[in-house]
């Protein structure tokens, strides 16, 4: 092994600023990590009747939101719960609510609920960027859907001048954003589902989709990459 190998620094640019716990997920020094914020999560107003048709939310976001006024939860806990991701569901769980069950994304929840015939009438919180993949596939089945927008996300993009080696995105909002004022080039780009993947697919092929749709498996995937 040469000198230059053993020195060898990575430059790493995550598209959101990250938790101190998920700093430690990066387990060796060849690492420089970089971060920034490119969106902007706000909390809408909304408006819900109790209900108890099964409830759907597609991030943790949305159930951060919901979950931060005031008797929403007494009204949510009799319900059943179906989710994207497996942060989402955690989140779910320890608020004590009842995760029937979870997905990597919204296609795989929609055919699941549509295959075993689960209800004719849904909830679905989330946020006003979003893929319609779960409204449009029950919808043509003709499910009822009902569809609550908790937050909004804005694009915060920043000029990146730097080079670097590879790209952390976390969501399609966050590659739009990414993209809207750079390019991809030779960077490798580690991304946290095959959603936020499918809108990196036009501009490069070199792209890595963690194995769970987790932070801490996104950059799992990019240790194991690099060692």
């Amino acid at each position: 092994m040469t000198l230059k190998m053993i020195l060898m620094v990575y430059n790493i640019l995550s598209t959101k600023i990250l938790k101190d716990r998920h700093r430690k997920e990066f387990t060796d020094r060849k690492f420089s990590l970089h971060e920034k914020n490119f969106i902007k999560i706000s909390p809408l107003i909304f408006s819900f009747n109790k209900t108890n048709s099964p409830i759907i939310f597609s991030s943790k976001n949305a159930v951060k939101i919901v979950l931060s006024k005031d008797k929403m939860k007494k009204n949510l806990i009799k319900n059943d719960f179906f989710c994207v991701g497996n942060e989402t569901k955690k989140l779910l769980v320890k608020n004590n609510l009842k995760v029937i069950s979870s997905f990597p994304n919204g296609y795989e929840l929609a055919e699941y609920l549509i295959k075993n015939k689960i209800n004719k009438d849904y909830s679905f919180f989330c946020g006003n960027r979003r893929m319609n993949t779960i409204e449009k596939k029950l919808k043509a089945k003709n499910y009822s859907i009902k569809t609550i927008e908790v937050y909004k996300t804005d694009l915060t993009p920043k000029k990146i001048s730097k080079k670097f080696d590879a790209i952390l995105f976390f969501s399609p909002s966050g590659v739009k954003s990414f993209l809207s004022i750079n390019s991809i080039t030779s960077e490798r780009c580690f991304c946290i589902g095959s959603t936020t993947a499918s809108e990196l697919m036009p501009f490069t092929k070199k792209i890595h989709i963690s194995e769970n749709p987790t932070i801490k498996k996104l950059i799992w995937e990019l240790n194991n990459f690099y060692n």
